[in-house]
């Protein structure tokens, strides 16, 4: 009897781990490569501003423009890694 609870079970839960470990795995791999993407454009921004007069650089930092631009490129990474979960109709 309890050979046929046992392979009920496992029967039961292999799906289940199945689509949580290929969903660990899929997020992991297009956030690592989002977020590289992502890491660079900033730097990107940040080396343009580096050309900035003294006085506008420190407008630039008083009004949270890197601060602002942190938060659109960790917005646009959690998206961009969400589309291939939805796609698969994981989420």
């Amino acid at each position: 009897m309890t050979g046929g609870l046992g392979t009920w079970l496992v029967a039961l839960a292999s799906p289940i781990a199945r689509q949580v470990l290929l969903a660990l795995g899929i997020g992991v791999v297009s956030f690592a490569g989002i977020d590289a993407v992502v890491g660079q454009l900033l730097g990107a921004a940040k080396t343009a501003w580096s050309g900035l007069p003294g006085a506008v650089a420190a407008y630039v930092a008083v009004s949270g423009v890197n601060t602002g631009l942190a938060l659109v490129g960790g917005a646009i990474t959690a998206r961009l890694a969400l589309i291939p979960l939805k796609s698969l109709r994981l989420l």
